[in-house]
């Protein structure tokens, strides 16, 4: 494997040769054939380990752009890339029932989240948020 190039990052490669009797002994061929396995091995680690990564965003009620719906909060996400695609959750850190109530019903009022190199942005199509709510991002 130390001949092999692993791609910064790694490419991931769809179709890859196949390698039978009557293929011809080429070792340079063989090689690229190893090499882009190899690749494919450490992509799918990446993003096995990215799939794992948490992040924290916290929607302010007066962070909405808009005067009307639909309404837009754009929030810088550290290590997020235009390829990923995080998986929101609501984070309950309501500090009583009814501040935990209130933040929930803000979190419902987002209708879907974008992402991008280093942001996300969530936006409302209906109703704007009365409230600050903690969301929670998977896989970034």
């Amino acid at each position: 494997m130390a001949n092999c190039v692993i791609g910064d990052p790694p490419v991931f490669s769809a179709e890859i040769s196949k390698w039978d009797k009557q293929t011809d002994a080429d070792g340079d061929a063989m090689g690229l054939v190893i090499e882009q396995l190899l690749n494919n091995t450490v992509y799918n680690k990446n993003q096995a380990e990215r799939s794992r990564q948490y992040h924290e965003i916290t929607l302010t009620a007066s962070g909405w752009v808009g005067d009307s719906a639909p309404y837009t909060q754009t929030v810088v996400v550290d290590g997020m890339t235009d390829q990923d695609r995080p998986t929101p959750v609501f984070v309950d850190d309501g500090e009583n029932d009814q501040d935990s109530k209130s933040r929930q019903k803000a979190y419902g009022c987002i209708t879907f989240f974008d992402s991008g190199n280093g942001i996300v942005t969530a936006t409302c199509k209906y109703q704007k948020p009365e409230s600050d709510c903690t969301v929670g991002l998977k896989g970034v």
